[in-house]
């Protein structure tokens, strides 16, 4: 029987994630490979799609299915970002920085697509064994 493209994507999903997790040195970042290492099994429950996909379309400003950092610009004040107060950093270089968490297994283009942040709340989810925990998570994180 031949495998989907949803089960090669999650394979070379999990395989990226080992790997990267492997050479990490960041213990956030090895965290969050780690659970995409799990893959998207984490992700089981009807209201867990619902909550990413509202913290989505909270995010995607425009309703073309893709988040790009103008669509941030209404929604993510980087205001408090030490690195845009002290001028290290201009607010745009935080919004791209900020979308490429979302885009570690997929086209890094500046462009966050819904299967990419469903990716990313894969591992995040299978992290977090309860769903009334990630429910609170994803409703605080993203004001739903």
């Amino acid at each position: 029987m031949s495998r989907s493209t949803d089960d090669r994507n999650e394979d070379n999903m999990i395989l990226k994630a080992r790997l990267a997790a492997a050479k990490a040195t960041d213990p956030v970042e090895k965290f969050r490979l780690l659970c995409l290492a799990r893959g998207t099994s984490g992700i089981s429950g009807i209201g867990k799609l619902k909550l990413i996909d509202a913290a989505f379309k909270k995010l995607d400003k425009t309703g073309d299915g893709v988040v790009t950092v103008d669509d941030l610009k209404n929604v993510y004040s980087v205001r408090s970002n030490p690195k845009f107060q002290s001028g290290e950093q201009t607010e745009g270089e935080i919004l791209t920085k900020f979308l490429k968490t979302f885009e570690e297994n997929g086209t890094r283009d500046g462009k966050v697509t819904f299967d990419e942040f469903m990716d990313y709340y894969a591992g995040v989810s299978s992290s977090i064994d309860h769903d009334a925990h990630f429910d609170l998570m994803m409703r605080n994180a993203w004001k739903l």
